[in-house]
Parts: C-alpha cells; structure tokens; sequence
C-alpha cells in the first residue's frame, strides 16, 4: 500500500480526474466527521463505491427508482455519495493505492462526475468552482463530437462543447447549450478538468492577432489563429457574433490564461453543505451485498434539448431601437405556427431556419434585454422560449415534415383525427337517440329522415356502422311507402331483414319485422316472429300485445263474434234491434 497515511482536504472532482487520467488502482476514501465513503477505482475507472451511511445505500435508493437495473442503480448511489462528498464543508481525502474493493459495480467515472457536480451546487457555486481552476473563455481543443466521447456525456452535450470558441463566458454559453445552465456547468467543468477544453484571454481580437507565434502583449502568451488571414473578420462564426451582440468583446475582465494545467487544490475548502440529516451508522463499512434484481429499466438521461451550432456566419444588423423589439416580440407571440415564429416559409432549408433563429437569439436573449423594463424582459423571454420551440421543430427532419403537413397541407394529427373520431361517433349517437324519440312518439316521418343520416354518418365508421340503425330506417322506409310505392316499401323490408339476421337478439326488431309480415297478409309467421320475440323476453309488452291482438282476430273470424266486455256488448246491442225488428 502506498500513500495510505496521507490526508489532504478534498477538492474531490479534481483529484478524481486526475486519478482517472492517470489511469490509477486504489481507493479515494473521503472523511467528514463520522461519515465515511469510499471511491475505488481500477486503471482510472470507476468500479464500486461504499458510504457508512444508511441513506446511501442502494436498498435504500431502489425503490425511489421502479424498474431501473441493479446497475443503473449502483451508479445512481454513486452520483448521490459523490454528490454528498463534494459539497460537505472541511472533507478530508486520503488515497490508498492498489486496494480492491469486495464486490465491483462498474459505472462511468466522468458521467457520474458531471450529474454529482450537478447535483450538488447551483449554477453559480458551479461557475465559482470553476473559474477557482480555470480562467478565460472555454475553447474546445477536440475536432467533432467523437473526440469527446470519454467524457460519457450525450451527444448534443458533445456537440455543443465542440463548438466553444474561447468568445463567451462561461454564463452565455450556459445559457445556449443543450439543457439547464446547472447541467451545461456541470459538462463545462468535467471537459476542463478532463482536459478537453482550453481557456483563451477574453479580450482577444482574431482580427488584430499577428501570426507570429511568439507575439506577446503585457508580458502574456497570445493565442494565435493559424487558420486566419490579415483583414479577415473579427467574428470566426455566427455563434462569435451572437456573443458579441450580448456582450462585446473587450467588455469581459482581463484573466492571463492561455489554456489549463490540471492542478489539485488541496487547501481549498469545499462548498456549504448540501441540506438534509445523514443516517449515522458508524465507522463499520456496510459490504456490498445488493443481489436483488431489480429490474431492467435505465435511469434515463435528459439529451434531448436544443442545440447551437454554427448557423452560417450570416451577419445580422439587430441595433433596432425598444420600437423594433417590442414589433419582433409582438410578431412571434402572435405568429400562427412555428415557420411564422422564425419569420420564415416552410419551403426555406434548415440552415436558413438557423440562422433565422440566431438571429432571433440575439436580439432576445435575456442577457441583451436584462436592462429593459420588468414587462418587457418577461415578454422577450416569452418570445425567446417560443423561438427556441420553433427552431427544435424546423431542425428535426421528421418533426419539420409532420409539421408541414399539419399546419401547410391541413392534415390533422392522430390525437386530432381520434378526437374528431370521437366527437362524430357521439353526434350519431345523439341523432339517433332523437330518431327513437320521435318514433315512439309515432311522428315516423321525423324519424325516418334522422336514422337516414344516422345511417350515411355511420357508414364512414365500420365498426361503428350497427344493425340497430338499419333496423327502424327498414321499417320506416316501409311504413312511410307500403300503400303507394311497394318498391321502396320492399326495399325497407328487405334492409330489416338484412338487419335482423345480423342482430338476432334485437327484440324490438322482430315485433318491428312481425307487425310487417302480419300486415302483408302471413298472420301465422308474425305469430312466429312474435314468439321468438318472447323467448328472448318472456315480458316483452309489444310482443305480448301482438299476440293478444292475433288471437281476437282469429276468434273473429271463426265464430264471428267479437271477444272482450266491449264487443259482446255492442254485440247484444245489434242482437236485440235485429230481434225487436223481426218480431
């Protein structure tokens, strides 16, 4: 073992980077008070972390996580124990080498540095942070986004800290960059300790720079531009611009820095600690003893956000007065869909839309109107937020298209058409609830019109297009049509049929069917009609009153006698005249 009885006070995201970058096996053990954590690693990767803590255990964390993998987990306790570490005031490190721990949990040692920084200090203790190691303006040293992928950060994190060109500060950046300003910080802060990024003298004027390399001003190296020519533009891309337009260059605060050299801070104190009451357990390790399976879902990573990259080098002229903005934010608040929003038609490329947008970014960005009035500051970053949605739109191959076919070409989203699905099913069904009313109130012709629309609104339905429907639409095409045009009365005839072969436990149906064949002369298969009606409902009242009304006229016409108290009433009467006229 070595180094194992040396205690320094911790700057601990330091110290882990460079322990990583020289790819070193052992343990990070952090002190503070009675609480005690450990961070092993294994040729600079990060392979198990252990706290005496009981709120940082993973049994503790898991079910704060549903469905997330042993791994995702472990990872997520190690982003919570180094956030602890970080942020807990007077900490002491102490670093033993070649020690293992006793079970391994690999988890990528930069991403679990930059969500711990992100958890653990706001924005501006961040950049405090920060500017402690580093002075300047971040520049980025890698080429493309792949140069960048040890840091484990998204692929728009990446790309965005591609394009840092030494020209901002760290707040402007921030505030372009692909999520909240803490988690761009936070990407900021891991590239520079990992030595992905440079930081260049804030008041540096490419144009003005001589190519000799060994030019000095006030005793400071100057970064040289080896790309520039003479008389070139003093703005290398549009993202140059849209900083100077917020803040102008030889505006920021003189810091002689040309680049980083990777320094630990030991004496440095940490930040306040974080809020909250650790759990103290003691000063026995808890082993790692987490065999449970939790399940396969991942903890997931917001990247999908905005990004900013170079638009074009357009050059824009925003030095309009409040006028001309509060015209600009009237436009975009008001503006119809998102190619409005930009100023634009949907038939423009996407490198027009960006640099629409830049355009609009610097003439609305809160840092250009912070000195503007309270109303107009909130109605600017409206419009900003507004700008910003439209440009993730336009950027978006698919998402562009599908606009264009929604807002240009009308053509309605599935939510939409589902709604609309709905509203229509819910109006048919409305209409012929009003048909029924009005057929049972006998006005027949009323309700014959309504179940006509029910049927051709159903139609653009299938599986909403019901026999029921065809049912009382046959038979009032036959009621309205059976004494003067008997092809449409067997035309209704016909579509109850049809209707009742497809709904044969319809009731009203076969007394509607029954009453029509009784009325075209087959009393005996109306009775058949009607009994089957019965077998269905033993109390069906119209099937019942069918059946009586069968009966009375059968009786009649084989005795000739009326049955019922009336009949054989009226019946005496005529009896007697006949009898008193005889005699």
């Amino acid at each position: 073992m070595s180094q194992g009885d040396q205690t320094h006070d911790v700057k601990l995201e330091l110290r882990l980077a460079r322990l990583a970058q020289a790819k070193s096996t052992g343990v990070l053990e952090v002190l503070h008070g009675k609480r005690r954590r450990r961070f092993y690693l294994r040729e600079g990767q990060l392979v198990a972390s252990s706290s005496n803590l009981k709120k940082e255990q993973a049994d503790e964390v898991a079910p704060t996580l549903p469905g997330a993998s042993t791994d995702r987990i472990n990872e997520h306790v190690s982003v919570l124990r180094l956030a602890a570490a970080m942020s807990s005031r007077g900490s002491k490190a102490r670093w033993t080498a070649d020690e293992a721990p006793k079970r391994e949990f690999p988890a990528p040692l930069r991403r679990v540095l930059w969500a711990a920084l992100e958890l653990a200090f706001d924005p501006e203790q961040l950049i405090e942070r920060l500017e402690c190691e580093f002075q300047g303006y971040p520049a980025s040293k890698a080429k493309d986004a792949d140069d960048l992928n040890s840091l484990g950060l998204p692929l728009d994190y990446r790309e965005w800290l591609v394009g840092l060109d030494g020209f901002r500060s760290i707040t402007e950046v921030s505030q372009f960059g692909p999520g909240e300003p803490r988690s761009c910080i936070a990407g900021i802060y891991v590239a520079s300790i990992c030595g992905a990024l440079e930081y260049r003298h804030p008041d540096l004027d490419r144009a003005t720079v001589s190519t000799a390399e060994d030019e000095l001003i006030d005793g400071d190296e100057v970064l040289i531009d080896d790309e520039a020519e003479p008389g070139s533009s003093a703005f290398a891309d549009l993202s140059s611009l849209i900083a100077a337009s917020v803040t102008p260059l030889g505006g920021g605060e003189e810091s002689p820095s040309a680049g980083y050299e990777l320094e630990l801070d030991d004496d440095r104190e940490g930040a306040e600690p974080a809020p909250g009451d650790d759990v103290d357990l003691g000063d026995q390790e808890i082993p790692f003893d987490d065999d449970v399976d939790l399940g396969d879902q991942e903890i997931p990573f917001d990247d999908d956000q905005p990004e900013l990259t170079d638009p074009g080098g357009e050059d824009w002229n925003m030095d309009s007065g409040e006028a001309s903005l509060r015209a600009e934010i009237h436009r975009i608040i008001e503006a119809e869909n998102v190619f409005d929003v930009l100023g634009l038609t949907h038939e423009a490329d996407v490198e027009t839309f960006r640099g629409a947008y830049f355009r609009l970014a610097r003439v609305l960005h809160p840092d250009r109107v912070g000195d503007s009035k309270l109303e107009l500051q909130q109605s600017a970053a409206e419009a900003f937020d507004r700008a910003r949605a439209a440009w993730e739109i336009v950027k978006d191959d698919e998402l562009r298209e599908e606009t264009i076919a929604r807002v240009i070409h009308g053509k309605k989203t599935e939510e939409e058409e589902a709604m609309e699905q709905v509203q229509e099913l819910l109006a048919i069904e409305k209409l012929f609830d009003r048909g029924i009313a009005q057929f049972h109130s006998g006005r027949i012709v009323q309700a014959y019109e309504m179940f006509q629309q029910v049927v051709v609104l159903a139609a653009k339905h299938p599986d909403f297009d019901v026999p029921e429907f065809r049912i009382y639409l046959g038979y009032c095409l036959w009621r309205l049509n059976h004494e003067r045009d008997e092809d449409e009365a067997s035309r209704g005839v016909e579509m109850l049929q049809g209707a009742m072969n497809k709904a044969q436990r319809h009731q009203e149906g076969w007394v509607l069917l029954g009453r029509v064949v009784k009325q075209r002369g087959h009393p005996e298969e109306a009775r058949k009609l009607f009994i089957r009606t019965l077998k269905i409902n033993p109390e069906n009242k119209d099937a019942l009153r069918e059946m009586e009304r069968l009966k009375r006229e059968k009786g009649g016409d084989a005795g000739d006698k009326p049955k019922g108290f009336f009949g054989r009433l009226f019946s005496r009467g005529k009896d007697d005249k006949k009898k008193k006229k005889g005699d």
